[in-house]
């Protein structure tokens, strides 16, 4: 219960200058700051799926996903094939 009160119901707002813009729910991802952070990311990004066509490089608390062949529209599609295994 602990856990799930970390992850869930997250917002975030952007200030530029004086500005200010709506509250938006965060979707993924491990909240930073706080004392579970590196661990909850270790175990986010040991469940990563792994896809033969793309890479996963990690430094930190960021963590991207890198495709690369000779043809662009193929690259672009093995990405969003990885990317499509995160729809929930």
């Amino acid at each position: 219960m602990i856990l799930k009160s970390y992850l869930t119901d997250r917002t975030f707002q952007v200030r530029y200058q004086e500005d200010y813009t709506a509250l938006h729910t965060i979707q993924s991802g491990v909240p930073q700051g706080g004392i579970l952070g590196p661990i909850v990311y270790s175990i986010y990004r040991a469940d990563l799926p792994k896809i033969e066509q793309t890479m996963t490089a990690s430094y930190a608390d960021v963590t991207e996903i890198l495709a690369s062949h000779h043809n662009p529209i193929t690259a672009s599609s093995n990405l969003q094939h990885r990317l499509n295994q995160f729809e929930t």
